[in-house]
């Protein structure tokens, strides 16, 4: 069942109804309530300090980013080697940018969380629920290429609980292939 976007609230993730975050989360409706209890434990961790941090030099970046390297899906332009990449860190990259890996751009990602959300509870896994009402601290790691497009290497559950919860940045380590040399006249 696809989710209509004009019914999902507005605000903070935490007070949606129960049933919308069951609903989208394949939590039964009646553990959303220790999942709330749970991510506001950890958004309270967070604010005190207790959060997740990455090195932010360089070389550090090209190595956390070395990890996914050949994790591509879309575009096999992508799969560039991390060290032939300029890297940064960006704290909110624009989820908006995001919406073309999937098809059906934000509703087409509402609609894949929703189905991995279903596929991990019924592996018996936990799922993503999580992501969907805790703070993202960790970052994605993303490429983007001369033309626009931008690649995810690692962190679509991530992206994905973003877009559903409306977000309009998410953490980020961003990969531009640096520019290939070019020979000058003399």
């Amino acid at each position: 069942m696809a989710i209509d976007l004009n019914t999902l609230p507005e605000g903070d993730v935490l007070t949606w109804p129960h049933a919308v975050i069951a609903s989208l989360t394949s939590v039964p409706e009646e553990e959303v309530e220790q999942l709330i209890a749970t991510a506001s434990d950890q958004r309270a961790r967070f604010a005190a300090g207790g959060g997740y941090e990455i090195d932010n030099s360089p070389e550090a970046l090209m190595e956390y980013a070395r990890a996914w390297q050949g994790a591509a899906c879309h575009y096999s332009e992508s799969d560039i080697p991390a060290e032939d990449q300029d890297w940064r860190l960006e704290e909110a990259y624009p989820v908006e940018k995001l919406f073309a890996l999937m098809e059906g751009g934000r509703a087409g990602w509402i609609d894949w969380f929703r189905t991995e959300c279903q596929w991990a509870r019924e592996d018996g896994r936990n799922g993503y629920a999580d992501l969907l009402l805790e703070r993202i601290e960790e970052e994605v790691v993303l490429v983007e290429l001369e033309d626009g497009r931008v690649d995810c290497w690692d962190g679509w559950h991530r992206l994905g609980a973003a877009i559903v919860k409306g977000d309009i940045g998410i953490p980020a380590v961003v990969g531009v292939p640096k520019p290939e040399l070019k020979l000058t006249p003399r």
